[in-house]
Formats: C-alpha cells, structure tokens, sequence
C-alpha cells in the first residue's frame, strides 16, 4: 500500500504529518481547508493538491506570497515527486513523502532474521608448567656494632675560649635614630587605584538603561512572533490592519 503525506518542517506545527488520502485537496488560513496553516504569509486559500495517476500535483490559487517547489516559484499546475520540498510564502516549510508500508514491512521482517553465529572449535587446553623448586636461602652473620664514643664536650668549649675570649660576648645594641616610630610609611596611591574609584558617568549609565529597556521590548516581540500571539493580545489592532484576520 502507497502512502502521501506532507510533513511540515518549519510553520507553526514543525513536525506535524498530513496524511494525502483525498483525491483534492486545500491548504490555506481558512478553516474550511484540509489542511490549516494559521500563518500571515498564507493565504485563505493558498494551493490545491489533486491525484493524478499514481502521484499527487499542486497547484497555486493566486496567493499573495506565492508557492514553490524546491526553490522554484510555481507559475501553473506541477506533479510532486517523493523528497521534493514546498514552501508556502518564505518560511513555511512541506517535504512531500511517497512511502510503501508493504516494502516497508518486508524490509524489516528480513531485517529481523537473527543470523546464526559460526561455530568455533575449543581450543586445545594447554601443556601444565614444571612445578617450581623453592631455592635455600642462607641468612647473612649480622656484623658486631662498636658504641661511637661522644666528645668531651668540657674540653672543646675551653679550646675554643682560649683562641678566642669574644666569641660568646652579645653584640652592642644600636639604638634608633630619632622621630621614628617603627611603622612602615603609607605607599602613595597609584593611578591604577584611582581610577577604579572613579565612578561611572550619568551618559553611560542613561544609555545602558536604554539598550536594556530596548533588548526587553525584542524579546517580548520575538516572544509574540514565534508564538503567534498576535490575535490573543491584539486582536483588534490586528483586525485594524488586516481585517478578519483574527476572530
């Protein structure tokens, strides 16, 4: 069994299956198409499907935006091959898909077959290792330790005395100079202190509030426009513009 179906891959409803089972059909704004894109650049009625043989054409109805088939603007009745991609407008995106469910179901029943593994023989178990002799182990004669006589330290002190009487004497103390109290004086400030304190400029700071008040207002507006909140915040301004466009 053949199947046609378009899938949107970008628009409103990124993702979404159309299922092609009539032998004509509508796509538009409208709610009485079959196939609803509630989007500004489509229009009420925007492009027909018809069943010709075993594929389905398409057709443009005169839309504002105008219809294309792989890039190519439609100037008048044109047979869709699988794989080819439609586009409505600039930014809603179809890619036509044939597809065969009996082909389909047999390639995955072959696929399914579990492939049955080859035998290995056993390898042969190896040759056991010679048993292993425990070498003799003689310990070595610990040697005999002599006690290391300690200096007389008495006689060492007076030697040293002796060649040299000043040599435990404390050093003189010198005292201060005068006014100075010890405390390490203040390092001068250097520029790079100073102009950390220096404090932001009123212009600066007015111009930042402005970008952050103005990058608020696009995302609120980027918010609006990928949801297409327009009509739930705004019909009548919307209306006011384009008239019955929402209701």
């Amino acid at each position: 069994m053949i199947v046609y179906r378009l899938v949107m891959r970008s628009g409103p409803n990124a993702g979404q299956v159309y299922s092609l089972e009539k032998a004509e059909l509508f796509i538009g704004r409208d709610l009485a198409n079959d196939i609803i894109v509630n989007d500004p650049e489509v229009s009420r009625r925007h492009v027909r499907l018809y069943l010709q043989g075993n594929q389905y054409g398409i057709e443009d109805l005169g839309s504002t935006n105008g219809s294309f088939v792989n890039g190519q603007r439609l100037a008048g009745p044109y047979i869709l091959h699988a794989g080819e991609f439609v586009t409505l407008g600039e930014r809603i995106n179809f890619v036509y898909e044939v597809v065969d469910t009996d082909a389909t179901v047999a390639s995955l029943g072959t696929q399914m077959r579990p492939e049955q593994p080859p035998v290995v023989p056993a390898a042969p178990m190896p040759a056991p290792p010679p048993p292993f002799s425990t070498p003799s182990y003689t310990p070595a004669q610990p040697l005999a330790y002599e006690p290391v006589q300690p200096p007389d330290q008495g006689s060492w002190l007076d030697q040293a005395e002796a060649v040299n009487p000043n040599l435990y004497q404390q050093p003189p103390v010198i005292p201060p100079a005068g006014g100075y109290s010890g405390q390490v004086p203040s390092q001068p400030e250097t520029g790079v202190a100073k102009q950390a304190k220096r404090k932001l400029p009123n212009w600066a700071l007015i111009t930042i509030i402005v970008v952050a008040v103005f990058v608020f207002f696009c995302l609120i507006f980027v918010v609006v426009d990928a949801l297409n909140l327009y009509c739930s915040l705004f019909p009548k301004l919307v209306n006011a513009f384009v008239p019955g466009y929402c209701r």
